[in-house]
């Protein structure tokens, strides 16, 4: 389903002890960016496909998986951002 594995990685964030960094999920991150990716390239296809064909009812379809990689993104950089914030806290500690 779209954006369930970049809410997963949000989730895990909110599961950490305060101040603990959880290990950093590269498999989560990197099926984020895959679903990205195609969620993209099917972005691309049907935005051409309704340019060229006059197609105006693929365009709520473009939207939603517009709408999607946005949140995406979002998640992501909150996922990096956060643990980012939680690395500086534990360097300004020693």
């Amino acid at each position: 389903m779209f954006c369930e594995k970049a809410m997963e990685l949000i989730r895990e964030l909110h599961r950490a002890p305060e101040g603990q960094l959880p290990a950093f999920n590269e498999d989560g991150l990197r099926q984020v960016l895959e679903e990205m990716k195609a969620l993209y390239e099917q972005n691309q296809s049907d935005v051409n496909e309704a340019k060229s064909g006059g197609r105006s009812d693929l365009i709520p379809t473009i939207k939603f998986r517009h709408c999607s990689l946005l949140r995406n993104r979002r998640c992501t950089v909150a996922y990096l951002w956060s643990g980012l914030i939680i690395i500086k806290d534990l360097l300004l500690l020693i």
